[in-house]
């Protein structure tokens, strides 16, 4: 006489359980999803399920596994088509306003453009001095070589 336990794992439940992770796989979900619908459908733990499924049922639904992920890959390739020029001059205008309510309401845009502007005076008087400087060693050198 075959002894069986009580809360073996049936067939039909196997079906179940692979159905819904090969549905979830394919819709982007995840496995542990997949587990916790199962669970609450067969009254059972979470844990169980994905112990039947990493331990038993997996090995018997390789190519399914195989078969939903590439399903789900060339949807999401199919719905990433290339944006209309018209949705991308959009977008272009939205960023700019964005960009312009921006910069007038935060006044850190406008320490910054203070800032940059008085490095770039400081700049422009480096780099006169540089070229007076440069000068006076042309005729200082021109000088010791006469």
């Amino acid at each position: 006489m075959k002894n069986s336990r009580k809360d073996a794992w049936t067939n039909d439940e196997d079906t179940i359980l692979a159905r819904e992770v090969l549905r979830q796989i394919e819709e982007g979900g995840t496995q542990l999803d997949a587990f916790q619908v199962v669970g609450k459908l067969l009254s059972r733990t979470a844990s169980a399920c994905g112990f039947r499924w990493n331990s038993t049922v997996r090995k018997t639904y390789e190519e399914a596994i195989a078969a939903a992920k590439k399903r789900k890959n060339d949807r999401r390739k199919k719905d990433s088509g290339p944006i209309d020029a018209i949705d991308m001059r959009v977008m272009i205008e939205s960023i700019k306003l964005l960009y312009s309510f921006a910069e007038g309401e935060d006044p850190r845009v406008t320490d910054l453009k203070k800032v940059k502007n008085k490095l770039e005076n400081e700049n422009q008087q480096l780099v006169s001095k540089i070229k007076t400087l440069q000068e006076k060693f042309e005729e200082i050198s021109a000088i010791f070589k006469s």
